[in-house]
């Protein structure tokens, strides 16, 4: 490095080829000696290094800091003074009145000057004469093409032209170029000395407006101080105003807090906040709350001497507080000989609170509004309408606040209190009880209106009354429903079994439970004759309902009447069989259960029908390919395996009879009436072909697809199974031996073990006497006491014109099909002839008119006499057997009908328990009136309840309650006869209960093992 002081000089020597870069930098206090330098060079006419214009130009284009204006404003006004001084020496005449020592007096240069902005070569902008760089500034010779500048222009002879031509240009062979003109030349300039003037002139600016303001505002002040930071530039005044505002800034910080901080709820209970935390904040708050604290912060603004809002509100809230401590101290000093009004007294406290000053006279006044507050509130609210723990705080809050014990208020609510505490125990000792007592449970929830109480405990009371009152309307509702006239408007047996199962929730049942649990139990007595006709006597009662839908699929399909006879047909998956009847769109069915192929399927060898291996209980592998195979159709010894039995439509029909006496509407009544409907549909479109006199023994395969259809439904239609098994062993015989004729059709599965025999294999026990005493089934007795006393009579409504439950239900299986309302038909009898096995006549069918002895002629179909319920069967016999035998004459077999059935007439007695509610207003009686409506009884006509007194809450407790705990001489009355019919009655609605609580035992254990 080579430093070279101001006007002093450096040389240096090589000592052979080498390569160096001359990097020149000055600090900022060197443009002063640069500048002499370049005029020096400029008097020897030797070049510079570089334009010392430029330089300065471009150091005010790129850096706009005032440090760098400082330096760079001097020498930029030279420069102007310079540049300006050129071109007024170059472009106006002299004045001859003052000396000059230009030569030339003649034209000057009076063409308009090009501006240039692009930068070009040292060469284009250096001054021929004295070599110095023309950057604002040049004259350029067009003739010559030499530069020059504007100290020497025109008189430097750049070309042959004449001096006035060089100067003035005519010709335009000479050109002014300007880079910047005058007035953007001064304005850069002065934007650059603005800058560096700019610290001066705001510290001016502050030493003038506080030698004006004794009192400077502190708004202004902020604003000054604001200034002064955005300068960047180290201003001496700026730190002392600086010191001097955040002085100020504190004092009305602090002052702030006294105006504008709002009441806080100093909570100490707070668990978010930490224990210290709290004990500081409430320490800080005391010291702002202080008014001798805020009377030393307004001598402290009087000290610094500025100006503020602040300080003038804090001026006027001092007048304030005096003012409120002058009032406070009138108030409560004159309160005993001039009461004021609670309104009064609170306008002044209010206006002291928002003062947040912590003043003794507040605390004195705000004593005096919480006494005057309290007295007012005890006079005028009611203590009925308070809850238990709103008359203890209530009495709380008066001792508190001073309020003497021997006042009358807290006398009358302590009085209140114990009634409340009294009322709650009660309630919760009623309702603790297994068996909740809802006469007194009602009377404590009308004397909880004049008490005050918890509302939990009153909302539990009410709760329970209220579940006891609604159980109670659905179950005599239920009743009602289930003795009317109409079946349809019977309820139905699903919402009766719902409102049974939501007793199990009340710990006594309502009036009229028993009654309708017996036809409940009449009506499920029903459903287990249904269940036992389908083989499903041990199954839960729901299963009926989902076998009959079972049921009803599977007859829908055999029994439906598009199936009809076809030539045989292999099923899609092997080879297909050409279409005969193109009409026909019912698809191909197969097997006894005529549904579609699906999984494996097994081909008859006699009648090529396919059935599924599935239905037949084959499985896969134990068929092979070679095996041959015969159905139970054509081979009637075969088996036909069956998951339930299968009731005759006789009993169904039978079984559907007692429809309309049951008390409710069964869900498995449309099921029902859809199967038997099915079933008699195809019954009477098979009827020509069960007639002995129409059948050939042509029509075997129609025979077998008739019979396939018969055995496959899931219900019996015996005299047509037994007519088609018959006649298709007489035209295609495969056993040696006719089948035999059958009456029932019972399940082909393995019968399972009962409970008691699952229960004894769990425990290795063969004996049922060696079960445990648990698991024995205890048999129902009857005590003796029952014999002699009649039960209660039951609910019954009025105006029945007929009873629906039956005297007697007779369920005697019909033999023969008969005809019944509803489901015309004349299913014809007929006998064969002696040269037939006799096993049909030897089967229990014997009595059965379908297969009488036979007789000679066809008499007429005859129809039922509905009087009498008798048929007379139609005869047929075979011309060969008459002529051999004389037949006695045909019987007639009369089908029992069940008898017409009319219910007791209702009896004004009722056994209904006494009205759940006790006095004080109106009590509902179920029991229908002349009229049909229920009647309103109210409880002084009652002999069995008093009112209890609850107009008069001071009252002797005991006489409050006198009429709700139990009275032991209304037991003593009973006597001994009271007890047997009390016991009666538990055990009539207890012993079924007790049976099926026994059976679920033993069902759980089983279910367990």
């Amino acid at each position: 490095m080579v430093v070279t002081f101001p006007q002093a000089y450096h040389a240096g020597f090589n000592h052979g080829f080498n390569l160096n870069e001359a990097v020149n930098f000055a600090p900022v206090d060197w443009e002063p000696f640069g500048e002499s330098g370049v005029q020096r060079l400029r008097d020897y006419r030797r070049q510079p290094c570089f334009s010392h214009d430029e330089l300065l130009l471009t150091a005010a284009a790129r850096d706009q800091s005032i440090n760098t204006a400082k330096w760079l404003a001097p020498a930029l006004e030279r420069l102007l003074e310079k540049e300006l001084n050129a071109r007024k020496h170059f472009l106006e005449q002299p004045d001859n009145t003052e000396p000059t020592d230009d030569t030339y007096q003649g034209e000057r240069y009076t063409n308009k000057p090009e501006v240039f902005t692009e930068d070009m070569d040292e060469d284009e902008y250096v001054c021929s004469f004295c070599k110095c760089y023309s950057f604002l500034s040049r004259y350029v010779c067009k003739k010559s093409g030499k530069v020059m500048c504007l100290l020497h222009a025109g008189a430097y002879e750049c070309c042959d032209s004449k001096e006035s031509d060089r100067y003035a240009s005519p010709a335009h062979d000479h050109v002014l170029s300007l880079r910047m003109t005058d007035k953007e030349l001064k304005s850069m300039v002065q934007k650059v000395v603005d800058r560096a003037k700019l610290p001066e002139a705001w510290a001016q600016k502050v030493d003038d407006y506080l030698s004006q303001e004794p009192r400077p505002s502190l708004k202004i002040l902020r604003s000054l101080l604001n200034e002064g930071e955005r300068i960047p530039f180290d201003i001496p005044q700026l730190a002392d105003l600086k010191r001097y505002v955040e002085r100020c800034n504190d004092w009305v910080e602090e002052a702030t807090i006294y105006i504008t901080r709002k009441q806080q709820n100093r909570a100490k209970g707070k668990s978010s906040r930490k224990k210290s935390t709290v004990a500081e904040s409430d320490e800080r708050d005391k010291e702002l709350r202080n008014f001798e604290n805020m009377q030393k912060l307004l001598a402290a603004a009087d000290e610094i001497h500025f100006d503020c809002p602040e300080y003038k509100t804090l001026r006027e809230r001092e007048a304030d507080i005096n003012d409120f401590k002058a009032k406070a101290v009138a108030i409560c000093m004159g309160q005993q000989h001039h009461p004021r009004s609670t309104h009064e007294i609170e306008e002044v406290f209010e206006v002291g609170k928002g003062l947040n000053i912590d003043l003794p006279e507040l605390e004195n006044l705000e004593k005096l509004l919480n006494h005057v507050k309290w007295l007012d509130e005890a006079h005028t609210r009611p203590v009925h309408l308070l809850t238990l723990q709103d008359v203890e705080a209530f009495i709380s809050r008066g001792l508190d606040i001073g309020i003497p014990e021997t006042n009358p208020h807290i006398l009358r609510l302590r009085d209140a209190k114990t009634q409340g505490e009294y009322w709650e125990a009660k309630a919760k000792e009623i309702m603790s009880v297994e068996n909740v007592h809802y006469q007194q449970l009602d009377a404590l929830s009308k004397q909880a209106a004049g008490l005050p109480v918890t509302p939990e405990t009153l909302a539990r009371v009410d709760a329970i009354l209220k579940k006891q009152r609604e159980a109670q309307e659905k179950i005599l509702a239920l009743y009602q429903q289930s003795k009317n006239p109409d079946f349809r408007s019977r309820p139905m047996y699903k919402d009766v079994r719902d409102v049974m199962a939501s007793l199990e929730e009340l710990n006594n049942k309502p009036a009229g439970t028993v009654d309708l649990e017996k036809e409940q139990r009449r009506h499920e007595d029903w459903m287990r004759r249904g269940k036992k006709l389908f083989g499903k006597a041990n199954a839960p009662l729901h299963i009926l309902h989902q076998h009959m839908n079972l049921v009803k699929e599977r007859n829908d399909a055999c029994f439906e009447l598009r199936d009809k006879p076809r030539m045989p047909v292999e099923p899609s998956s092997r080879e297909h069989t050409p279409e005969l009847d193109t009409k026909n769109n019912f698809p191909d069915v197969f097997c006894l259960c005529r549904r579609p192929e699906a999984g494996m399927m097994i081909e008859c060898e006699l009648c090529h029908e396919w059935y599924h291996g599935k239905c037949l209980k084959i499985a896969r592998g134990k068929v092979k390919e070679d095996d041959k195979y015969t159905c139970p159709i054509c081979d009637w010894r075969l088996k036909i395996p069956r998951d339930a039995a299968r009731p005759k439509l006789e009993e169904l029909i039978a079984w559907q009879d007692e429809l309309e006496t049951l008390p409710f509407q069964p869900e498995e009544e449309e099921t029902l009436t859809s199967i038997i409907e099915t079933a008699q549909a195809f019954r009477d479109y098979i009827r020509p072909y069960v007639n002995p006199l129409t059948v050939s023994p042509d029509e075997v395969t129609t025979l077998r697809f008739y019979l396939r259809k018969v055995e496959g439904a899931d219900i019996l239609l015996a005299y047509e199974t037994n007519f088609l098994r018959q006649e298709l062993h007489k035209s295609a015989p495969v056993a040696p031996e006719a089948p035999p004729v059958i009456d029932s059709s019972a399940s082909t599965r393995k019968p399972r073990p009962t409970k008691q025999q699952k229960l004894m294999a769990s425990l290795g026990i063969t004996n049922p006497d060696d079960l445990p005493p648990q698991y024995k089934i205890k048999p129902h007795k009857r005590k003796g006491s029952e014999a002699h006393h009649k039960p209660p009579q039951p609910l019954q409504p009025a105006g029945s014109p007929a009873a629906h439950t039956p005297s007697s239900m007779s369920t005697a299986t019909p033999g023969p099909p008969s005809s019944r309302p509803g489901y015309p038909q004349q299913t014809p009898s007929f006998s064969y002839p002696s040269s037939q096995p006799q096993s049909m006549v030897n089967s229990g069918y014997r009595d059965s008119p379908l297969f009488a002895p036979p007789s000679f002629g066809l008499p007429p179909l005859r129809t039922p006499d509905e009087s009498s319920n008798t048929v007379n069967p139609a005869q047929f016999a075979s011309n060969n057997y008459a002529s051999h035998t004389s037949p006695p004459p045909p019987p007639n077999f009369t089908v029992p009908r069940s008898p017409p059935q009319h219910p007791p007439m209702f009896s004004t007695g009722m056994n209904l328990d006494p009205a759940l509610f006790t006095a004080g207003g109106a009590m509902f009686d179920k029991r229908p009136s002349s009229s049909g409506s229920p009647r309103l009884v109210h409880a002084e006509a009652s002999p069995s309840f008093s009112s209890p007194q609850t107009s008069n809450t001071n009252a002797n407790l005991d006489s409050i309650f006198a009429d709700m705990v139990h009275n032991d001489e209304d037991h003593a009355t009973l006597g001994h006869e009271g007890e047997n019919q009390l016991a009666g009655e538990a055990f009539a609605a207890g012993g079924h209960d007790q049976d099926h609580a026994d059976e679920t035992h033993m069902d759980d254990f089983v279910n367990n093992e």
